[in-house]
């Protein structure tokens, strides 16, 4: 299971709901990032709410999303971690 906050990124293309006005074409290896995990009865599959974002870092599209439709990227270290 992944974790809220968690970098990811899509492993095929996907278009996106309409939740920031017209669907979005995402492509696979567009990158986001978890912002909900969902596992209960309330939403249509178990899955995250991912925040995805173009070169720029602008947000182009919020959805949700099923587990295997993502994979974790790697961490990246902090500041604190390579001092």
């Amino acid at each position: 299971m992944m974790k809220q906050y968690q970098d990811v990124e899509l492993v095929k293309d996907m278009m996106s709901d309409e939740s920031l006005g017209e669907p979005v074409l995402l492509r696979k290896g567009q990158k986001g990032v978890i912002v909900e995990i969902h596992s209960s009865s309330e939403v249509p599959y178990p899955g995250y709410d991912v925040e995805f974002f173009d070169d720029a870092g602008d947000t182009v599209a919020v959805m949700i999303v099923r587990e295997e439709d993502i994979r974790a990227l790697s961490k990246r270290p902090s500041a604190e971690e390579v001092a």
